[in-house]
């Protein structure tokens, strides 16, 4: 009968703990926009909206993106800026990608070629408070913004 109390007081203490725990979901990322910071260096900022589905604010530590434009353009950043999202909130954030595995002969190529859209994959990786790690992968299109070359809207 002891080990049975014993039993039922762990259980009852690891449910107390379990509750306590934040149940954090991950945030619904969106990509907003691309624009060219220092083209000949193939730099651009990436727009990208943060949703917070739950009713409780958490804090990102970083974010990772990589954007696969074409099987041979692909542009890679990361910010380590800290950033506070409130619960039930949305946020725009801004990070700096660069070109990678791709001169600019190329680039230009891709962003000259006929249509207005273009379809990408993202691998998003954003890191929040206590070491939690999310991944998502988005799939999508941008499109050219009439009068400004260079520029892709979500």
């Amino acid at each position: 009968m002891r080990r049975f109390a014993r039993f039922l007081l762990a259980a009852g203490a690891l449910a107390l703990l379990a509750a306590c725990q934040p149940n954090l979901k991950k945030p619904l990322v969106e990509i907003r926009g691309l624009q060219p910071t220092a083209l000949q260096q193939g730099r651009f900022l990436l727009r990208l909206q943060l949703e917070n589905p739950v009713r409780r604010g958490y804090r990102i530590e970083g974010i990772e993106a990589v954007i696969r434009l074409d099987p041979q353009l692909h542009l890679r950043g990361e910010t380590q800026t800290p950033l506070e999202i409130g619960k039930n909130a949305t946020e725009l954030v801004e990070l700096e990608v660069q070109r990678t595995q791709l001169s600019k002969i190329l680039w230009t190529a891709f962003i000259n070629r006929p249509g207005d859209a273009m379809p990408y994959t993202a691998e998003i990786t954003v890191r929040v408070q206590g070491g939690k790690v999310w991944r998502q992968e988005i799939k999508g299109q941008l499109y050219k913004v009439p009068g400004k070359p260079w520029h892709l809207r979500g």
